[in-house]
């Protein structure tokens, strides 16, 4: 699949909290580095580290206020919220990416 990449923009906003050896996560950083090779870039922002990134998002941050950091990991689309509480599946990326 050829795409290019300023046609989409994928960011995952992440609870650097979870436990290290959680599956989905050592998943996804897999999934991440594949994704890479193929010049597919997923932007993620760390709770402790990028917080100033996550208030910008207003929709985001209400819903960490309202429902709790428990909501992380979050899956944004090109600026749409896609994903909750689990890590997107290579399925899910490539159906976002061709939709695009």
């Amino acid at each position: 699949m050829e795409t290019k990449k300023d046609d989409f923009e994928i960011i995952v906003y992440e609870n650097n909290g979870e436990a290290a050896d959680n599956m989905g996560l050592r998943s996804f950083n897999k999934l991440c580095k594949i994704l890479g090779s193929k010049n597919i870039c997923i932007k993620r922002y760390s709770f402790v580290k990028d917080r100033e990134q996550f208030r910008q998002n207003n929709d985001l941050w209400h819903l960490i206020c309202c429902a709790g950091i428990d909501i992380l990991p979050a899956t944004y689309v090109n600026g749409k919220i896609e994903k909750i509480e689990e890590y997107p599946t290579k399925k899910e990326i490539y159906r976002w990416i061709s939709d695009v």
